[in-house]
Protein backbone atom coordinates (compact mmCIF):
# COMPACT_ATOMS: atom_id res chain seq x y z
CA UNK A 1 0.00 0.00 0.00
CA UNK A 2 3.29 2.25 1.18
CA UNK A 3 4.67 2.05 -2.48
CA UNK A 4 1.62 2.97 -4.46
CA UNK A 5 0.99 5.77 -2.78
CA UNK A 6 4.73 6.89 -2.99
CA UNK A 7 4.42 5.92 -7.33
CA UNK A 8 1.22 8.39 -7.20
CA UNK A 9 2.64 10.98 -5.90
CA UNK A 10 5.88 10.68 -7.64
CA UNK A 11 3.86 10.81 -10.77
CA UNK A 12 1.44 13.84 -9.65
CA UNK A 13 5.03 15.67 -8.81
CA UNK A 14 6.18 14.63 -12.48
CA UNK A 15 2.70 15.53 -13.93
CA UNK A 16 3.22 19.20 -12.20
CA UNK A 17 6.63 19.77 -12.87
CA UNK A 18 6.31 18.74 -16.75
CA UNK A 19 3.66 21.38 -16.72
CA UNK A 20 5.42 23.58 -15.39
CA UNK A 21 8.67 23.47 -17.27
CA UNK A 22 6.94 22.67 -20.54
CA UNK A 23 4.89 26.90 -19.45
CA UNK A 24 8.65 27.87 -18.99
CA UNK A 25 9.36 26.67 -22.16
CA UNK A 26 6.89 28.43 -24.06
CA UNK A 27 7.16 31.73 -22.31
CA UNK A 28 10.57 31.41 -22.98
CA UNK A 29 9.69 31.01 -26.52
CA UNK A 30 7.22 33.83 -26.93
CA UNK A 31 9.97 35.78 -25.25
CA UNK A 32 12.44 34.78 -28.08
CA UNK A 33 9.58 35.62 -30.84
CA UNK A 34 8.77 38.91 -29.29
CA UNK A 35 12.47 39.60 -29.66
CA UNK A 36 12.74 38.70 -33.05
CA UNK A 37 9.54 41.37 -34.13
CA UNK A 38 11.46 44.11 -32.50
CA UNK A 39 14.42 43.54 -34.16
CA UNK A 40 12.96 42.89 -37.22
CA UNK A 41 10.58 46.27 -36.83
CA UNK A 42 13.76 48.38 -36.15
CA UNK A 43 15.53 46.99 -39.16
CA UNK A 44 12.53 46.80 -41.48
CA UNK A 45 15.01 48.26 -44.47
CA UNK A 46 17.47 45.95 -44.14
CA UNK A 47 18.99 45.11 -47.09
CA UNK A 48 17.99 41.31 -48.76
CA UNK A 49 20.83 39.99 -47.41
CA UNK A 50 20.21 41.24 -43.83
CA UNK A 51 16.44 40.03 -44.08
CA UNK A 52 18.29 36.55 -44.92
CA UNK A 53 20.18 36.81 -41.94
CA UNK A 54 17.05 37.72 -39.83
CA UNK A 55 15.07 35.17 -41.05
CA UNK A 56 17.95 32.47 -40.36
CA UNK A 57 18.21 34.23 -37.22
CA UNK A 58 14.49 33.45 -36.62
CA UNK A 59 14.55 30.14 -37.92
CA UNK A 60 17.11 29.52 -35.14
CA UNK A 61 14.99 30.47 -32.28
CA UNK A 62 11.85 28.63 -33.65
CA UNK A 63 14.46 25.28 -33.69
CA UNK A 64 15.63 25.92 -30.17
CA UNK A 65 12.20 26.62 -29.14
CA UNK A 66 11.33 23.17 -30.42
CA UNK A 67 13.86 21.37 -29.54
CA UNK A 68 13.68 22.78 -25.44
CA UNK A 69 10.80 21.33 -25.65
CA UNK A 70 11.44 18.24 -27.07
CA UNK A 71 13.95 18.10 -23.77
CA UNK A 72 11.22 18.29 -21.89
CA UNK A 73 8.97 16.28 -23.17
CA UNK A 74 11.35 13.54 -23.31
CA UNK A 75 12.74 13.77 -19.92
CA UNK A 76 9.17 13.66 -18.45
CA UNK A 77 8.85 10.18 -20.08
CA UNK A 78 12.01 8.68 -19.36
CA UNK A 79 11.24 9.64 -15.53
CA UNK A 80 7.79 8.03 -16.32
CA UNK A 81 8.98 5.03 -17.55
CA UNK A 82 11.45 4.47 -14.75
CA UNK A 83 8.62 5.08 -12.17
CA UNK A 84 6.79 3.01 -13.72
CA UNK A 85 9.69 0.12 -13.90
CA UNK A 86 10.16 0.49 -10.88
CA UNK A 87 6.23 -0.12 -9.70
CA UNK A 88 6.28 -3.44 -11.92
CA UNK A 89 9.35 -5.38 -10.81
CA UNK A 90 7.89 -4.10 -6.95
CA UNK A 91 4.50 -5.70 -8.04
CA UNK A 92 6.27 -8.74 -9.27
CA UNK A 93 7.90 -9.16 -5.91
CA UNK A 94 11.32 -8.67 -6.96
CA UNK A 95 14.02 -6.68 -5.35
CA UNK A 96 13.62 -3.54 -6.71
CA UNK A 97 16.95 -1.25 -6.53
CA UNK A 98 19.50 -4.15 -8.04
CA UNK A 99 16.39 -5.40 -10.62
CA UNK A 100 15.52 -1.86 -11.88
CA UNK A 101 19.30 -1.25 -11.97
CA UNK A 102 20.28 -3.86 -13.78
CA UNK A 103 17.18 -3.48 -16.51
CA UNK A 104 18.66 0.23 -17.13
CA UNK A 105 21.59 -0.64 -17.89
CA UNK A 106 20.18 -3.48 -20.24
CA UNK A 107 18.01 -1.34 -21.84
CA UNK A 108 20.65 1.61 -22.40
CA UNK A 109 23.13 -1.11 -24.28
CA UNK A 110 20.12 -2.28 -26.19
CA UNK A 111 19.33 1.68 -26.97
CA UNK A 112 22.85 1.97 -28.61
CA UNK A 113 21.94 -1.02 -30.85
CA UNK A 114 18.67 -0.56 -32.01
CA UNK A 115 16.35 1.92 -33.37
CA UNK A 116 13.95 1.87 -30.09
CA UNK A 117 14.67 4.35 -27.58
CA UNK A 118 15.79 3.32 -23.94
CA UNK A 119 12.21 5.01 -23.04
CA UNK A 120 10.59 2.30 -25.09
CA UNK A 121 12.37 -0.01 -23.94
CA UNK A 122 12.07 0.26 -20.59
CA UNK A 123 8.49 0.46 -21.03
CA UNK A 124 8.36 -2.67 -23.14
CA UNK A 125 10.64 -4.34 -20.15
CA UNK A 126 7.58 -3.02 -17.34
CA UNK A 127 5.33 -4.48 -20.05
CA UNK A 128 7.34 -8.18 -20.02
CA UNK A 129 7.24 -8.08 -16.27
CA UNK A 130 3.52 -7.25 -16.05
CA UNK A 131 2.63 -10.23 -18.20
CA UNK A 132 5.11 -12.53 -16.37
CA UNK A 133 8.66 -12.39 -17.31
CA UNK A 134 11.24 -12.87 -15.11
CA UNK A 135 14.50 -10.78 -15.17
CA UNK A 136 16.55 -12.66 -16.65
CA UNK A 137 14.59 -13.39 -19.47
CA UNK A 138 13.96 -9.63 -20.54
CA UNK A 139 16.99 -8.97 -22.55
CA UNK A 140 16.65 -12.06 -24.97
CA UNK A 141 12.60 -11.20 -25.18
CA UNK A 142 13.15 -7.73 -25.87
CA UNK A 143 15.81 -9.14 -28.46
CA UNK A 144 12.98 -10.81 -30.37
CA UNK A 145 10.84 -7.89 -30.12
CA UNK A 146 13.59 -6.07 -32.17
CA UNK A 147 13.93 -8.78 -34.71
CA UNK A 148 10.14 -8.96 -34.90
CA UNK A 149 9.74 -5.26 -35.42
CA UNK A 150 12.39 -5.15 -37.96
CA UNK A 151 11.91 -8.38 -39.78
CA UNK A 152 8.41 -7.91 -40.19
CA UNK A 153 8.53 -4.00 -40.35
CA UNK A 154 5.79 -3.76 -37.67
CA UNK A 155 5.63 -1.20 -35.34
CA UNK A 156 7.62 -1.91 -31.81
CA UNK A 157 4.28 -1.78 -30.01
CA UNK A 158 2.35 -4.19 -32.11
CA UNK A 159 5.61 -6.73 -31.94
CA UNK A 160 5.84 -6.18 -27.91
CA UNK A 161 2.31 -6.98 -27.89
CA UNK A 162 2.22 -10.27 -29.95
CA UNK A 163 5.64 -11.48 -27.86
CA UNK A 164 4.30 -10.33 -24.63
CA UNK A 165 0.96 -12.54 -24.81
CA UNK A 166 3.50 -15.73 -24.99
CA UNK A 167 4.08 -14.55 -20.86
CA UNK A 168 0.52 -14.05 -20.46
CA UNK A 169 -1.40 -17.05 -21.92
CA UNK A 170 -2.35 -15.00 -24.83
CA UNK A 171 -4.98 -12.46 -22.97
Amino acid sequence: GEIEVAIIARLDKLESDLKKAKRQTEETGKSMDSSLKKVQNRFGSLSKRGVASLGALAAGFIGLRKVMTDLVTNSAQADAAFVTLKASVSQAGLEVEGTTSRIMEMTKALDRQSIASQTQLVNASSYLINMGAQEDQIEDTLKAVLNLSAGLNMEFSTALRNVGRTFGGFQ
